[in-house]
Formats: structure tokens, sequence, C-alpha cells
């Protein structure tokens, strides 16, 4: 059984990550919709912080949320989570 400091610390790891993640989802996001490789690298080689940043949060979050709190890229995924559970959207999808 954890202990009320150890739901504390998980607690706190998850509002960083949260914040990170939404603090650089505008700079993955500008990365996505990149379409030439030379430029998309120039870009990513200037922001590789941030989007390393972004990547964590990502990958952490999506491990540790519960289900139902997340979205996901395939459609069929997307309308079995009702909308109103939906409170994160985990890849940039539109669900």
């Amino acid at each position: 059984m954890k202990t009320a400091e150890q739901r504390m610390k998980e607690l706190q790891k998850l509002m960083e990550y949260g914040r990170n993640y939404q603090t650089y989802k505008p700079i993955q996001d500008e990365y996505r919709q990149i379409r030439w490789k030379g430029k998309q690298e120039k870009f990513a080689e200037a922001r590789r912080a941030e989007l390393t940043l972004w990547n964590a949060a990502n990958r952490y979050l999506h491990a540790h949320l519960p289900e139902g709190v997340k979205t996901c890229r395939s459609p069929r995924g997307r309308k079995n989570i009702p909308p109103s559970k939906r409170k994160i959207k985990c890849c940039g999808c539109k669900g």
C-alpha cells in the first residue's frame, strides 16, 4: 500500500508532466505540420529541448493516466470513450 507521501509525489509528477505537455504542445503541433523533411529537421534541431520534454510528458501521461481520461488516434477507440470522459487529448486527434 502506498503512503500519503508516495501518492503526493506521484501527483506532483503527474502535474509537472501535464504542464510540460500543455506548454510544449503548440511546438509539437507546429513540428508535425511541417511537410518538408529538411525544414522539419532544422525545426527539430532548433527546438530539441522542447520537443524532448513534450515527448517525455506524452509517454508518461499515456502510461500513468487512468483509462477513460485520454483519447487515442484510432477512430474506433475515440468512439468507445464518451466525450464527457475525454479530459486530455493524448495524440492531437480531433476526438
